[in-house]
């Protein structure tokens, strides 16, 4: 059992509780914190003591209780290595079309099917392979089939390709193609060093990064990219935007245990423009600060000099993924950027002004979006649909 599949027990058990992770903490005496990050599979699983407390304030039978404890020690003794897929999300929402596209795109019928170990290789011929090694990828799904999972930043676009990759079974590799060349995402596919059906090449940024690997590719591919990667042809592409309005306050009551029907859930899930990045730094925010409330961080994020500030969990940060997508785009993109997103605006309006990270910014300064719902910065979101979606 993977991390991933823990924490999707224990949230499944603090549900059927009826407890937030607020109150689990104070009845277990384990932190918020703690609680939010085993949830959401960022940290191992807990140990003995840990498990103990948790299962006590859960109620758990005896039968409960080992299968806990069975969970976590799986957890932490299943190990990673080289091109393994990240854990997913146990509160993954939404996104059933693109899923759909997704699958339909990968998956052969089940008579098509491949063993794990007697598809094509990887690079069947290709010089970089033909010392013979093993070989790396396996045909276990459509072969050689590519689709390319684009969108603005903050969309989710690696959990939509991990949640698939996870969803289609068999063996999957993982690269992180941030900052690679061509030649650099060919040595660590090699380095998977295991036969796989499904190859995710997350954070392409263009085409040359990764044109070489597709013309000898032996197993279904998925790429992440802010881009379409237009000069890519003979692909299936699958478009993220935001989330639809009710996956993403469905989304923010799953993390923050609010109800999904309180006024400020939805508020607050329009002032974060319904993407999946700002829903889960507001919401893991809320979770780490026991005296604030819904409505507390509501009139937070209503404040346009603080919004980018409180949209800030740990190591989760929309300041910073949306400044870094804004600073490296094109003018063109640059501008569908700003037109697309209040929030980028508040970036662009800071960066216009001479401003740095962080240095605090007006509403009145702030150029209008047409991403938020409702209104531009610092305006009640409403029931309006972002440009473009």
């Amino acid at each position: 059992m993977t991390a991933a599949q823990f924490a999707a027990l224990l949230h499944r058990h603090r549900r059927e509780a009826r407890m937030t992770q607020r109150e689990l903490a104070v009845k277990s005496g384990v932190s918020v914190r703690a609680i939010s990050d085993m949830e959401r599979g960022f940290s191992a699983a807990p140990q003995a003591r840990t498990l103990d407390a948790l299962a006590g304030a859960l109620g758990l039978d005896t039968t409960g209780r080992a299968a806990l404890s069975a969970a976590a020690r799986s957890a932490r003794t299943r190990g990673t290595g080289a091109g393994a897929l990240p854990r997913d999300l146990p509160d993954f929402t939404g996104r059933h079309d693109e899923l759909a596209l997704l699958s339909g795109g990968i998956a052969l019928p089940p008579a098509g099917l491949a063993s794990l170990s007697g598809g094509p290789a990887l690079l069947s011929g290709g010089p970089a392979l033909s010392s013979g090694g093993p070989a790396l990828l396996s045909g276990g799904h459509r072969p050689g089939a590519v689709t390319v999972v684009h969108g603005p930043p903050g969309a989710g676009k690696t959990a939509v390709a991990v949640h698939a990759a996870g969803r289609l079974g068999g063996r999957p590799g993982f690269i992180d193609c941030r900052d690679l060349a061509a030649g650099d995402v060919l040595a660590r596919v090699r380095r998977i060093g295991m036969p796989c059906d499904l190859l995710v090449l997350d954070d392409v940024t263009a085409e040359t990064q990764v044109g070489p690997l597709l013309q000898e590719v032996g197993c279904p591919v998925v790429i992440t990219s802010r881009r379409a990667l237009p000069g890519l042809g003979g692909i299936r592409r699958v478009p993220l935007g935001p989330l639809p309005p009710h996956d993403a306050v469905r989304l923010l009551a799953t993390i923050t245990g609010a109800p999904a029907d309180h006024p400020d859930v939805h508020r607050v899930a329009g002032f974060c423009e319904h993407l999946p990045l700002a829903l889960r730094a507001a919401g893991n925010r809320l979770v780490t600060r026991p005296g604030w409330t819904i409505g507390d961080l509501a009139v937070r994020l209503a404040d346009a000099d603080r919004r980018l500030a409180t949209l800030t969990a740990g190591d989760l940060s929309v300041e910073r993924v949306l400044a870094e997508a804004y600073a490296t785009s094109s003018p063109a993109e640059r501008h569908a950027l700003r037109t697309g997103s209040a929030l980028v605006s508040l970036i662009a309006a800071r960066e216009t002004n001479g401003g740095g990270p962080g240095a605090p910014l007006t509403a009145d300064r702030a150029p209008g979006g047409l991403f938020i719902a409702g209104g531009g910065p610092g305006g009640p979101p409403g029931a309006g649909s972002p440009a473009g979606r």
